[in-house]
């Protein structure tokens, strides 16, 4: 790799306007050149590849790659804690963070973990010392450029094969985990441990909470000695279960490592606000508060637009937020989703400019927008995930939760193309679970939408036919 594109500028922003200006609340935000990006991404293709055709990957590892995302993580996870509650379980659920993880990474134990676990050798590998080695970085502040500085650790930011040289760094975790047949799902620097037990029996929580103690331990002494450090400041610690059940848990904190976590009601989790009954209030109501704040904004500014550029900026700002994580809000009370509903009818009267003296009906004014209601938009991420794990396509993690049900020899019912669909006893755990609401709601579907165009069909079924 060229000296010359090894060369980073590093120009500190603040994370928020308004924040104090001290060193804490910037971030550092990387440039590197156009072409070391270019020449990264045809490597990164390789590699993904190459870790891909022979199952180098942790399959709970779900960052950095095709298929995978926040939601398809969260989704897993929370599937497995519903369906665990509906047993009459409670679940342990303690959400790790990472400080400063991509700018700790030792470039040998790097090359060695390249060269031993997935096989890059040769000129390869000498290719990924010379990324590696030898890089530098300045400051720019207010046009003024600090002195080259050597970046002796770390991958560098903002390039294009440092978060996957970061999973391949951090790829053993998953197997110290596995060790204490505990469940897990990582994401980048993020990782979650879960597991569940029977509040009725003592000896059951206790077992679990010791089980989940010297997990965390061996955790925290794999990230030690591979020069990363755990914020435990950000290590949160949830117990998981009906309001009855919860009654029952014996204990309200866990130690990790001489730090006592207690448990909380509800903590941030990718973006997704998970709390102890698995109700998402809290998380619905943080939906709503973004988005009335984005459409005042947008309110006070409509004037100055055209209704395609106000729809432009309804999308980016506040359908954005109602779509996010969405696949975990199946099965939701009315009440609850009736509030996302009443933030996008704002936003439709913002974007259109109609007042509610105007007495539009709202069914009319989403369906001009070619907009679905809050409940198909759900239907529509499940069903489409759905479809592409009937077809082999995405998270395995995902695929592996569906079957599809054997029919025998009848032909006519095998071109139905049906998903098994499990048994369940609560409605508001195990009915709301991936697990569940997808084989419901692909079998639902007529046989031939299933080949086709699914959001056609969606707004067909709530709008009519046009």
């Amino acid at each position: 790799m060229p000296c010359a594109l090894k060369q980073a500028i590093i120009r500190p922003l603040l994370k928020k306007l308004g924040l104090e200006l001290i060193e804490k609340n910037y971030i550092p935000v990387s440039n590197l050149t156009f072409l070391s990006k270019l020449i990264e991404r045809v490597v990164a293709i390789q590699l993904v590849d190459h870790l891909t055709d022979n199952e180098l990957m942790d399959p709970f590892q779900s960052a950095y790659r095709k298929g995978h995302s926040t939601e398809t993580a969260l989704l897993r996870v929370q599937n497995d804690i519903l369906m665990e509650v509906d047993k009459g379980n409670v679940v342990l659920l303690v959400l790790l963070d990472l400080s400063a993880a991509f700018d700790t990474i030792d470039h040998e134990l790097l090359l060695k973990r390249l060269s031993v676990r997935c096989g890059i050798k040769g000129t390869v590998l000498k290719w990924f010392r010379s990324y590696l080695k030898d890089r530098t970085q300045s400051v720019v502040i207010n046009n003024t450029k600090s002195t080259a500085e050597p970046l002796k650790y770390g991958v560098p930011q903002g390039s294009v094969l440092g978060p996957i040289l970061f999973s391949i760094y951090n790829s053993p975790l998953g197997e110290i985990i596995k060790k204490h047949n505990i469940s897990y799902h990582i994401y980048a620097d993020d990782s979650q441990l879960y597991l569940a037990f029977k509040p009725k029996e003592p000896l059951s929580q206790e077992q679990a909470r010791n089980k989940l103690m010297n997990c965390a331990r061996d955790v925290k002494s794999f990230l030690t000695f591979n020069k990363m450090k755990q914020n435990d400041d950000k290590t949160e610690f949830l117990i998981i279960g009906t309001p009855k059940q919860l009654k029952k848990a014996l204990y309200q904190d866990i130690n990790i490592c001489q730090s006592q976590i207690l448990s909380t009601d509800k903590a941030r989790n990718l973006g997704v606000i998970f709390d102890s009954e698995m109700n998402f209030s809290a998380h619905v109501n943080n939906i709503c508060k973004n988005g009335f704040y984005h459409l005042r904004n947008l309110a006070a500014i409509r004037n100055t637009l055209d209704q395609e550029t106000a729809k432009t900026a309804a999308h980016a700002f506040v359908s954005s937020t109602l779509d996010y994580g969405n696949s975990l809000l199946f099965g939701l009370p009315k009440t609850k989703l009736n509030k996302l509903q009443l933030v996008q009818n704002a936003a439709a009267r913002v974007v259109v400019q109609a007042r509610k003296s105007d007495r539009l009906s709202m069914t009319t004014l989403r369906k001009s927008l070619h907009w679905l209601p809050i409940k198909a938009r759900i239907e529509f991420k499940i069903s489409d995930l759905a479809w592409k794990a009937y077809n082999a396509i995405g998270p395995k993690y995902l695929i592996d939760l569906l079957h599809k049900r054997k029919i025998g020899h009848n032909t006519r019912l095998a071109e139905n193309c049906l998903l098994e669909i499990p048994s369940t006893k609560l409605t508001t755990y195990g009915d709301r679970s991936f697990e569940k609401a997808a084989p419901l709601l692909w079998n639902d579907l007529p046989t031939q939408i299933r080949t086709i165009e699914l959001k056609t069909h969606l707004f067909t079924k709530y709008y009519g036919k046009t």
